[in-house]
């Protein structure tokens, strides 16, 4: 078949099946929508990388050995699965959007992954910068439902009074040495802080969130060691 005859049959198809020409703006509004869905999904992933930064600065480094019998086990409990997974599947909807834009296809996938994932970690990390981690992992804390069990598992082992960590908020400050201390679970402590390390930044008073890190004396009374701001959760 010549050309010639390759056209004429194209023109007849589209006359008998009064195919017309899809207007531009049409075209227009398809690559808006890409665009806006492809910097959207980057936005979400940024914002769940700069939550991965403050959990990962405020997990408890130098106190794992309460947490856990390892440096390595310490990590696998308190990595920020939640937020890794999450940053992963706005990383790769981005890209997906990005790559089905008019020029997008002439990228390959690895570059616009490391592409992706670099501009979300850089933006996660000026959305650290400005308290942006902080504040969604506090909201979700207050208000998300199954936040300890899905989110932020982390939580969890920073109340386990067997292992000489403990998680709440003061209820009464009874002397420079003793106060009256509920932890998550909504159970009630008698705490010694004699021996106590506190950061000069914390200011001890009824009603405030800390982590205390130390061992049992007896039955609802604790000798803290250490004594810290609550973290992430």
């Amino acid at each position: 078949m010549t050309k010639k005859e390759l056209s004429q049959n194209v023109l007849e198809t589209i006359k008998n099946k009064k195919i017309l020409p899809k207007p531009k703006w049409t075209f227009l509004l398809r690559n808006y929508v890409v665009w806006s869905v492809g910097i959207v999904s980057l936005l979400i992933g940024s914002l769940a990388m700069s939550v991965i930064f403050y959990m990962f600065v405020n997990n408890d480094w130098n106190e794992y050995h309460y947490i856990s019998d390892s440096f390595a086990q310490f990590i696998l409990l308190t990595l920020p699965y939640f937020w890794i997974v999450l940053l992963v599947v706005f990383v790769l909807i981005a890209d997906f959007y990005v790559r089905n834009t008019n020029r997008g296809y002439r990228y390959r996938l690895p570059v616009v992954v490391v592409i992706s994932v670099a501009a979300s970690v850089f933006l996660g990390g000026i959305f650290y910068q400005v308290g942006m981690g902080q504040a969604i992992d506090e909201v979700l804390g207050n208000k998300a439902p199954f936040y300890e069990k899905f989110i932020n598992t982390r939580v969890r082992f920073l109340n386990d009074p067997e292992r000489g960590v403990l998680s709440g908020k003061i209820i009464e400050i009874i002397s420079e040495t003793e106060l009256n201390f509920k932890d998550i679970e909504c159970g009630d402590w008698k705490v010694f802080y004699s021996r106590g390390f506190m950061p000069p930044m914390l200011e001890m008073h009824s009603g405030i969130g800390v982590n205390l890190m130390g061992r049992v004396i007896n039955e609802n009374t604790f000798e803290a060691e250490i004594i810290k701001p609550v973290g992430p959760g």
